[in-house]
């Protein structure tokens, strides 16, 4: 998966340009508005999964993926958005030890997207 990862981009200029087309003339970026609720929420979101995954509670780390990947799909983070599905899927298999190596790419992956996003929209 990490080869798949490297090649794809971390965020889907698709979505962005469908997201800003969205917005009605001078009302400004409504990528911008929903970027930053993104970049509030997924903080909040990784340290309830690290809590999960620390707790070994399953459960907990599913709905957290799941929620963490509907969060990605909505702003375009294509890359973040695979890491989400792997780790719900090692999470309904219930094997920690694949949880916590996709917890710990879905880390990375949060950087990057973190990263590009905020190049975006203070551009």
């Amino acid at each position: 998966m990490l080869a798949f990862l490297q090649a794809s981009p971390v965020l889907d200029e698709s979505v962005i340009a469908a997201i800003r087309a969205l917005a009605a003339p001078g009302d400004g970026d409504l990528f911008a508005d929903i970027a930053e609720v993104f970049l509030a929420d997924v903080p909040v979101q990784m340290l309830a999964l690290h809590a999960a995954v620390a707790g070994n509670d399953l459960d907990a780390a599913w709905r957290l993926g799941h929620q963490l990947r509907g969060s990605a799909l909505g702003i375009g983070a294509a890359r973040m958005t695979v890491c989400c599905q792997a780790l719900e899927l090692a999470a309904r298999a219930g094997s920690m030890s694949t949880l916590a190596v996709e917890v710990s790419q879905l880390d990375r992956e949060v950087a990057l997207a973190r990263l590009q996003i905020e190049r975006l929209i203070r551009s």
